[in-house]
């Protein structure tokens, strides 16, 4: 299945990790059916802090748009983790949205930055689909027992983090 980096900013973020905004608003999102979407906290942050499974997703299209968003924050406010106000400045010129309904949240204990992982890749301004390479660097960061070894390995440098990512087998490079 494909997995998604998904850019979100920081106050949103901060939502998400503390359970109060369980769904993340969008204009635009993936076509393909997504296993896993990776928060990548855009800056200042810069890091992937966590990865959640989509429970739902709620589209509203330009058909009959102005009922159809209202329809979207009715369904949505209770845990949208934003106000009115900002729902609506986000959407006010959008022909469609969407609203994401996150469940199964995996806030990572080590917050991972894309320079570790994205490998002539781009910063996502909305979202980017990964790799399996850069997936499974991610799933591997994400496991508890790796986040020790990689924080020990991020405060070691970065050639070194990725000769010894080598030297266990966890990364090829060609």
């Amino acid at each position: 299945m494909t997995n998604v980096l998904l850019s979100i900013k920081p106050q949103y973020v901060e939502k998400i990790l503390a359970g109060s905004k369980q769904w993340e608003f969008r204009r635009r999102i993936w076509k393909k059916q997504v296993d896993w979407v990776y928060i990548y906290a855009s800056a200042p942050v810069k890091h992937v802090v966590a990865r959640f499974k989509v429970k739902s997703i709620i589209h509203c299209d330009a058909f009959n748009a102005y009922y159809n968003f209202m329809s979207l924050w009715d369904d949505t406010k209770e845990s949208a983790g934003i106000t009115y106000k900002e729902f609506e400045n986000y959407f006010i010129f959008a022909n469609e949205g969407y609203a994401v309904q996150i469940t199964n949240l995996e806030v990572f204990k080590v917050h991972v930055s894309l320079k570790w992982f994205l490998f002539g890749g781009s910063v996502p301004q909305n979202f980017r689909y990964l790799t399996p390479h850069e997936k499974y660097v991610l799933q591997w960061c994400s496991q508890d027992t790796s986040a020790s070894i990689l924080k020990l390995m991020m405060e070691l440098g970065e050639d070194i983090f990725f000769e010894k990512l080598q030297t266990m087998g966890v990364l090829k490079v060609e």
